[in-house]
């Protein structure tokens, strides 16, 4: 109260508790002083890390290590860069330009046939020939999903068409999960080694298996709605469309968000037409 507060004096706190007000030209001295020690030590920090890491040998990365041999699935670009590269220029197919493969010269040849429907509608067919000579393992693969004649009865019939890369391919042949996420192959494993790479894709209609990396063939595969050089090297093609362009042209043509057609299209049944010796297969 005013009472209780008249005749003293002003509190004061302890001396050693009064902050020290210093000139601003020593505050900004320190604070300069402080800028260019730390800006030093952080220079000298970093050459010191450069000269020690320049001293380390260089080790290739865990996926280089992998693609080397010690895994299959899931390579990065440097293991296809490294399965290849010994195999010289020929074998490097991202330095070699691709020719148009000649295929008066593919030798014995198959007819397969995919009949697609979009929501419901009357099918289309697709007719593709497959490279049986040069791909044996690959066609025989491709072939028995379109039979169903396999150990796992797996079949290409009552799958989606389930991707669609504007510009570039339709993807199909989850016969595992019909979903776009699952794959395996006819031949008693879930993936199959990488047989060549021949054929580039250079043209509209080239049919090629979809990987995960280095020797990851299943069942997927691709469609090329256009020259797509970005599977040279990568994707194993195998055979092409001789008829039914114009279906794989209208699945391209469907809405679709993210890749994904909003349409159900379905591959309703799937066929050999003719095997690679020249015989006629009963019709379907």
């Amino acid at each position: 109260s005013e009472r209780h507060q008249r005749g003293r004096a002003p509190f004061r706190p302890p001396r050693h508790l009064q902050l020290t007000r210093f000139p601003d030209s020593l505050v900004f001295l320190c604070l300069a002083v402080s800028y260019l020690t730390m800006n030093a030590l952080r220079r000298t920090t970093t050459s010191v890390c450069l000269r020690a890491t320049a001293a380390v040998p260089h080790r290739p990365p865990p996926a280089a290590a992998r693609a080397m041999g010690t895994a299959k699935q899931g390579s990065s670009g440097r293991g296809w860069y490294k399965k290849y590269e010994k195999e010289g220029e020929e074998g490097f197919q991202k330095y070699n330009p691709p020719t148009p493969f000649d295929w008066s010269e593919a030798g014995a040849t198959s007819l397969v046939y995919l009949d697609v429907s979009v929501d419901g509608a009357d099918p289309g067919r697709v007719e593709i020939e497959l490279l049986d000579e040069i791909l044996p393992i690959t066609t025989t693969n491709f072939k028995k999903l379109c039979t169903g004649e396999n150990p796992d009865g797996l079949s290409y019939a009552d799958t989606p068409i389930h991707h669609v890369v504007k510009d570039s391919a339709i993807v199909a042949g989850d016969v595992e999960l019909k979903t776009g996420k699952g794959s395996h192959s006819a031949l008693g494993t879930r993936y199959f080694d990488d047989e060549a790479l021949v054929m580039p894709h250079t043209e509209a209609g080239i049919v090629s298996m979809v990987n995960g990396g280095v020797d990851t063939n299943g069942s997927q595969f691709y469609i090329t709605t256009a020259p797509s050089p970005q599977l040279d090297g990568y994707s194993v093609a195998f055979g092409r469309v001789t008829s039914g362009m114009d279906v794989v042209g209208s699945i391209t043509n469907l809405f679709s968000i993210r890749g994904v057609p909003v349409s159900t299209v379905t591959v309703t049944a799937a066929g050999v037409l003719r095997e690679g010796g020249g015989a006629e297969a009963a019709s379907a």
